[in-house]
């Protein structure tokens, strides 16, 4: 359609847009929450990942005289800001919304791993998140595993490879 990558071929469709991508995996994997409400917090908690995400994803292309700047923002925003709504979700259950794995559980995964390869000590004072991060399904730590953050270069999408095995990456040139 756009002629970029990611390109997904799953039940017949080709599709780009990473957030169209994911919004279709949750609702075909029921990572959607159960009503608009749900919906919403998943949303809220997805986004909020997102922005930290985007953070990181900057950190590659800082002048180097103000890389260190640049992560000590990063580290203060994802300390004071982020991670305690993510901690204080998970202090009363073991899933940010409802009762079940939803993509913001997923999302807060994604960022715990690329945070801690930045700030090996991050979470220290989040046990609730540590707690999730390492008690997930026995299928998304597998299909995460061994994902890390290269200078420069990161894994973009951990959460349409979860599902490698429902449908196959698609790269094409025009």
């Amino acid at each position: 359609m756009f002629h970029q990558v990611p390109l997904i071929e799953m039940d017949g469709m080709k599709m780009v847009q990473t957030k169209a991508i994911l919004n279709y995996i949750a609702g075909k994997y029921n990572l959607y929450g159960k009503d608009l409400k749900e919906r919403l917090m998943i949303d809220t908690y997805a986004e909020g990942a997102r922005d930290i995400m985007d953070l990181i994803m900057g950190v590659p292309f800082t002048p180097p005289e103000k890389k260190q700047s640049t992560l000590n923002n990063l580290e203060t925003k994802a300390k004071v800001r982020s991670l305690p709504a993510y901690e204080k979700a998970l202090s009363s259950s073991q899933y940010l919304v409802g009762n079940q794995l939803s993509c913001a559980d997923v999302s807060l995964f994604e960022v715990a791993l690329m945070l801690e390869e930045l700030f090996p000590t991050i979470l220290s004072t989040f046990p609730n998140i540590q707690v999730r991060i390492t008690n997930l399904p026995d299928w998304l730590l597998a299909a995460t595993s061994g994902r890390r953050i290269i200078e420069g270069l990161t894994v973009l999408l951990y959460f349409p490879a979860l599902f490698i095995t429902e449908f196959k990456w698609v790269l094409t040139r025009s």
